[in-house]
C-alpha cells in the first residue's frame, strides 16, 4: 500500500472517529485491520477511542490484542 494511500486512509478514519458512533469505527478498523497488511493505526485508534468514550482503558488492550491475533493468524496462513 503506498504511503499517500495510507495516510489518506488514516484521515478518512479520523474523520469517521469524530462523526460516527464508536461501533461503527470499530467495525471499520477491525475490517482494516484483517484486509490490509499490517496495519498498525489501529493502535493509535484503539487509543483514541479508549480516550473518548471508555473510563476503564479497556479499547486499547484490546485493540492491541486484536492486532496481535490477527497478525498471527495472518503469518500462519501464509505459510
Amino acid at each position: 500500500m503506498k504511503t499517500w494511500q495510507r495516510t489518506l486512509l488514516f484521515f478518512i478514519i479520523w474523520g469517521a472517529m469524530l462523526v460516527l458512533p464508536w461501533w461503527a469505527t470499530a467495525l471499520i478498523l477491525v475490517i482494516l485491520t484483517i484486509y490490509l497488511p499490517t496495519y498498525l493505526e489501529v493502535i493509535f485508534f484503539g487509543f483514541l477511542l479508549d480516550t473518548l468514550y471508555s473510563n476503564q482503558h479497556i479499547g486499547l488492550v484490546s485493540a492491541t490484542i486484536f492486532l496481535i491475533l490477527v497478525l498471527l493468524i495472518k503469518s500462519r496462513v501464509r505459510m
